[in-house]
């Protein structure tokens, strides 16, 4: 119970911090029910969920628009929620690639844990 209050906390402080309530509607671009994976962008943050109870994914990939490195900012698999603290932290902060993925130009290869959530941010637009 207290792994997930605390999860709801972090989940807090990022709203109040990003405001995602009050921003735009959410943008799903990536839903595979084979893989059990939805992801979506609202504002800045790009929402990514492993839904599958045995699968952990090692390279994933997710189509987005903007190139530019995305910030791993939660991620419900760290040991301190009660997950098993898959990613390394070398694995939190991605840079895109230019492979088309979901209909966008560019895309990000993550790591999804199985029965998982990660909320990265854009934190640098690159120009290609």
């Amino acid at each position: 119970m207290v792994k997930n209050d605390q999860k709801s906390k972090d989940m807090m402080r990022i709203e109040e911090s990003h405001n995602i309530l009050s921003s735009e509607p959410p943008n799903v671009h990536h839903i595979s029910d084979s893989n059990m994976i939805i992801s979506y962008k609202r504002g800045q943050l790009l929402f990514v969920f492993n839904f599958h109870p045995t699968t952990c994914y090692k390279t994933y990939t997710i189509g987005v628009e903007e190139a530019g490195e995305y910030q791993l900012i939660l991620d419900t698999d760290e040991a301190s929620y009660g997950g098993h603290g898959l990613l390394r932290e070398d694995q939190y902060l991605q840079r895109t690639n230019t492979k088309r993925a979901d209909g966008f130009r560019n895309s990000l290869e993550v790591v999804l844990p199985r029965r998982s959530a990660q909320v990265y941010k854009l934190t640098r637009i690159l120009t290609t």
